[in-house]
C-alpha cells in the first residue's frame, strides 16, 4: 500500500511539472501572416511600399488593403508565377522580401551552389528537368520545379522550400552563394545592364526599363543566345546602343534601380526575348514578329 502511494505521488509530481513546464515554456508557433482586401496594419503598409517600389502600385502607402492594393498584388503574383488571387500569403510575402517568411533553407531563381545541383539532379532523374545540373538556379530549373510541385499538389511557385525539399527527398539547405540570374553574378554585370537600360529606354516608363532588362536576362536562358550577359549585349548587331556608343553614358538612378529589379526576378514581359520601337526600327525581320505587349514606345515579343 505504501509503495502504491509513493507511485501515485511520483506520477502527480510529474504531472504538475509537465503542466508547469507547459506554462513556462509554451510551444513556439511560426507566425505566417496573410493579408488581403479588408486587412490593415504594418504588414499591409510594407506590401504597398514594396509594390510601389517595384512599379506595381501607385496608390497611397496607408496600410489599408483596398481594391487597388489587391489589383497590384495580382499583377505582382502573375509576374512571379504565383497563384494570382490577390491575397498576400507566405509565398507572396516571401517573394516581396517581407517578414520572416523567407527561410535560409529556401532556393529560388538566381541561387547557385551544391544544393541547387542536388535539386537539379533529382528533377533530372525523375524527368522534370532536361538541362545541365550546373548548380545555377535559372529559368529552366524554376520551370522544372513548378512542374514537380504541380504534380505533387504543392504550391507551384517555383521556390524550393521546406515542403518541396521534403517531396524531393532532399534535406533542406540554403544556396552556397547568391546570384541574381544565370550568367549574372557580379557588380560589373549589374552596371553593364544599367548602362544598356539607360541607352535603350531612357525616356521610357519605369516598367518599360525593367522590361528591356528582363529581355536581356531572358536571352541568357535561351539556347538561341550567348549564356552570359556580356555575351548577349555584345552579340553582333544585337543591341543598337552598343555600336552607336550610347551605352557608354553613365546610367541614371532609375536605370540602376530597374537593373536591380530585373536581376531580382521581376519580368513584366513574361519571358519575351525581343523588344523594338516600331516607329524607328529599320529591321525587316523583327517587324515580322508578333507583338505580345507594349510598354511606352517599345513592343515585346517571344
Amino acid at each position: 500500500m505504501k509503495r502504491n502511494k509513493k507511485i501515485i505521488l511520483i506520477l502527480c509530481s510529474c504531472l504538475l511539472f509537465s503542466l508547469g513546464a507547459a506554462t513556462l515554456f509554451p510551444a513556439v508557433t511560426a507566425v505566417s501572416e496573410t493579408v488581403k482586401q479588408g486587412s490593415s496594419g504594418t504588414t499591409v503598409k510594407q506590401v504597398q511600399q514594396k509594390l510601389k517600389d517595384l512599379g506595381y502600385y501607385s496608390g497611397s502607402v496607408d496600410g489599408v488593403f483596398g481594391e487597388n492594393t489587391k489589383k497590384a498584388v495580382i499583377k505582382f503574383q502573375k509576374a512571379k508565377g504565383l497563384t494570382a488571387d490577390g491575397v498576400a500569403g507566405s509565398a507572396t510575402l516571401s517573394a516581396l522580401g517581407i517578414g520572416n517568411q523567407t527561410s535560409s533553407a529556401t532556393l529560388r531563381q538566381g541561387d547557385q551552389g551544391n544544393k541547387v545541383k542536388e535539386v537539379q539532379q533529382k528533377l533530372k532523374t525523375w524527368g522534370y528537368y532536361s538541362g545541365n545540373a550546373d548548380s545555377i538556379f535559372g529559368q529552366g530549373t524554376k520551370e522544372a520545379v513548378i512542374k514537380f510541385q504541380k504534380n505533387n499538389n504543392l504550391p507551384a511557385d517555383g521556390i524550393v522550400g521546406t515542403k518541396t525539399f521534403a517531396a524531393l527527398g532532399i534535406a533542406p539547405g540554403a544556396a552556397d552563394k547568391k546570384t541574381n540570374t544565370a550568367g549574372v553574378s557580379n557588380k560589373d554585370d549589374s552596371d553593364l545592364l544599367a548602362r544598356v537600360i539607360h541607352a535603350e529606354a531612357e525616356g521610357e516608363p519605369y516598367i518599360g526599363k525593367v522590361a528591356v532588362a528582363a529581355v536581356l536576362l531572358n536571352r541568357i536562358e535561351s539556347p538561341q543566345f550567348p549564356n552570359s550577359l556580356s555575351g548577349v549585349i555584345y552579340q553582333k548587331n544585337a543591341i543598337s546602343s552598343v555600336y552607336n556608343g550610347r551605352m557608354n553614358n553613365t546610367p541614371g538612378s532609375d536605370s540602376v534601380k530597374a537593373a536591380n529589379d530585373a536581376l531580382n526576378g521581376w519580368d513584366p514581359t513574361y519571358g519575351c526575348l525581343y523588344f523594338w520601337n516600331p516607329d524607328t526600327s529599320t529591321s525587316a525581320w523583327i517587324q515580322r514578329l508578333t507583338p505580345i505587349m507594349r510598354f511606352g514606345k517599345h513592343v515585346f515579343s517571344k
